[in-house]
């Protein structure tokens, strides 16, 4: 996803949430992250050729080469929670987020080394957090390592990539291979977490990391991100308690939100200066997390919350556009007669 108008500080919380937006903050990359933000987000539907192989999502339609995968936990626009939302500790990454509005501080994420198998035409050494992979042959060639890993029961696998510390040396593509499933991607502009699919019941998976189009890669030293389904479920189910089901129509979205103290009401909106909110009928200030997402604070009650999008200076750009009509019309009708006066007296010349 690319734009070059775009509120940059949605860009960089949703970098901090997983989806890679580097440099400038221009573009942003849904590949690579995990089925927390999914969720979290309302991502409902994947279309795709293979199976995305994501716990949650399910195949309910197919055309051609193609196949929609419905995610049967994606969250709605809004979520009732308390001030405790705008503390940074809560808010600063996937998991601190989730385990706030869930109010479930149990573990959602564990991760677990590798075991290298095999490697081909690769060099490898570490420096403190870092390990560096380069080719042996200094021909260009593909380097390629090989991995085990035992997965759990009921989990959902990444193999982390994590290549925004290193300072230039990610310019290469990375395949990523699991019996039945590969993926290829950009090191330094895609997520650090490459799906290696759900796993109903524990075993052994073979991983096999291949770079190309660079002779040295380096990496935050790699290992593989678990995430523990079941605990997944109940976050996602707790959040679902205090959901806020909100009525889309064009530029405006409405919800009615019943609370019995003053609450606020955590929406997945990227924020930008031309959303205006009304607490019936009122108008009421928004307060952005991060300076990203939209949140509104709601007093005890019974309420009809309103969010309506204008963007900025349209207003006085409409009444510009008014104004220069009306002058080019007169100026129209001026030159017109001005015209007709000339040619009247050419004739009568």
């Amino acid at each position: 996803m690319f734009s070059s108008i775009r509120n940059r500080h949605s860009s960089q919380y949703l970098d901090k949430l997983g989806y890679r937006s580097p440099g400038t903050n221009l573009t942003i990359s849904y590949n690579n992250n995990t089925i927390l933000m999914d969720d979290l987000l309302g991502v409902k539907y994947n279309i795709a050729k293979n199976d995305p192989r994501k716990y949650g999502f399910k195949k309910v339609a197919s055309n051609g080469n193609y196949a929609l995968y419905e995610n049967k936990q994606a969250l709605p626009l809004g979520i009732v929670t308390d001030t405790g939302i705008y503390e940074t500790k809560n808010n600063t990454n996937q998991t601190s987020l989730v385990q706030y509005l869930s109010q479930r501080q149990a573990p959602l994420f564990q991760f677990t080394d590798l075991k290298e198998v095999a490697r081909k035409n690769m060099s490898i050494r570490e420096a403190g957090d870092f390990t560096y992979y380069s080719e042996e042959t200094n021909m260009g060639e593909e380097r390629t390592i090989t991995w085990e890993v035992n997965v759990p029961e009921k989990t959902q696998a990444y193999l982390t990539l994590d290549a925004r510390e290193s300072g230039g040396l990610d310019e290469g593509l990375v395949t990523v291979s699991i019996p039945g499933y590969k993926t290829t991607d950009r090191l330094n502009s895609s997520g650090s977490y490459y799906n290696m699919g759900y796993y109903e019941k524990a075993q052994k998976v073979t991983v096999t990391a291949t770079f190309k189009k660079s002779s040295l890669t380096m990496l935050i030293r790699p290992s593989v991100l678990i995430l523990k389904t079941d605990k997944l479920d109940e976050a996602i189910e707790s959040i679902k308690q205090s959901e806020v089901v909100f009525k889309v129509k064009g530029n405006q979205v409405q919800a009615k939100v019943n609370v019995d103290k003053e609450q606020v009401v955590f929406t997945t909106i990227p924020y930008d200066e031309g959303w205006q909110a009304k607490i019936d009928g009122k108008p009421v200030k928004i307060k952005p997390i991060q300076d990203a997402l939209i949140t509104v604070k709601i007093p005890k009650g019974s309420h009809k919350l309103e969010l309506t999008y204008y963007p900025k200076g349209i207003k006085l750009g409409s009444f510009l556009f008014v104004i220069c009509l009306v002058l080019f019309a007169f100026y129209t009708h001026w030159y017109q007669k001005k015209k007709q006066k000339i040619s009247s007296e050419e004739i009568t010349s």
